[in-house]
């Protein structure tokens, strides 16, 4: 069996690795009916470590993240049980099936390759971190001059050194810091009270307003309206903030990093 197609019916639920019932008699060749009473005869054998069944909560939440869920699934009033890596060996025993033995060594083998390449992954994104933390740090928006504008203003609220190339649209971030990783994981807060931090903006550097003709002569309000909407691109610069910046930094492992310092 083509373990790609395994370890598309991998889940990770309630932070481990499962798969639910109606894959899996799918892959025995066999009705989720009759695998779910093969288990309840032998619940003893699938303690709660091996064996779960999903809350409606994790099952609405499952269905709308997954678009590759049978429809007839999707609609039914019971939810699934999940079966980790040792829920899944146990069941070829209940099920006594030729077809269920050999479907289950191409299932552990998933398994391992799933965790092999989990390991992997950690040991390079460890390196990326450390790199991150001693050295300066480049990231490239690919974006347009405003919202590099805007990106910019916030890393200069936050207090980050940074230098904007715009010819490469890449900031060169000082991750030196011990705080910076948390500054950029909250760089965006300033933009709920944009209005407030350009008025200030323009009280520093009445500069800004060079750009219009006529801009100086507006009244203050009606400049910082004028910034926002012509000089910087806050909608798209939220949106990038809601997933490019995703990328490059996750609170958590600022967390764990900024610790070890």
């Amino acid at each position: 069996m083509d373990l790609s197609f395994i370890q598309s019916k991998i889940h990770i639920i309630r932070g481990v690795k499962v798969m639910l019932d109606f894959d899996l008699a799918e892959i025995y060749e066999t009705e989720t009916r009759r695998l779910k009473e093969q288990v309840r005869r032998n619940i003893e054998r699938f303690p709660p470590d091996f064996m779960f069944q999903l809350t409606k909560s994790e099952w609405s939440k499952l269905i709308a993240i997954c678009d590759k869920l049978p429809e007839t699934i999707k609609h039914s009033p019971i939810t699934p049980f999940a079966f980790t890596q040792e829920g899944v060996a146990m069941l070829s025993g209940v099920l006594r099936s030729d077809v269920a033995i050999k479907a289950n060594i191409d299932i552990m083998r998933a398994f391992v390759v799933l965790r092999q390449y989990a390991l992997g992954y950690a040991e390079l994104n460890q390196k990326l971190e450390t790199f991150m933390i001693e050295t300066n740090m480049q990231f490239f928006t690919f974006t347009g001059t405003r919202i590099n504008r805007t990106i910019q203003m916030l890393l200069n609220i936050a207090g980050i050194k940074n230098t904007l190339d715009e010819s490469s649209s890449s900031f060169f971030i000082d991750a030196s810091s011990k705080d910076t990783l948390f500054k950029l994981d909250a760089l965006c807060r300033p933009l709920k009270n944009i209005d407030t931090h350009i008025s200030n903006l323009l009280k520093t550097n009445p500069a800004i307003m060079d750009f219009s003709k006529w801009g100086a002569f507006l009244p203050d309000k009606y400049k910082a309206k004028l910034v926002s909407d012509k000089y910087f691109d806050i909608e798209q610069t939220e949106r990038f903030c809601n997933n490019t910046l995703a990328v490059y930094v996750n609170s958590d492992k600022a967390y764990d990093i900024a610790n070890k310092q």
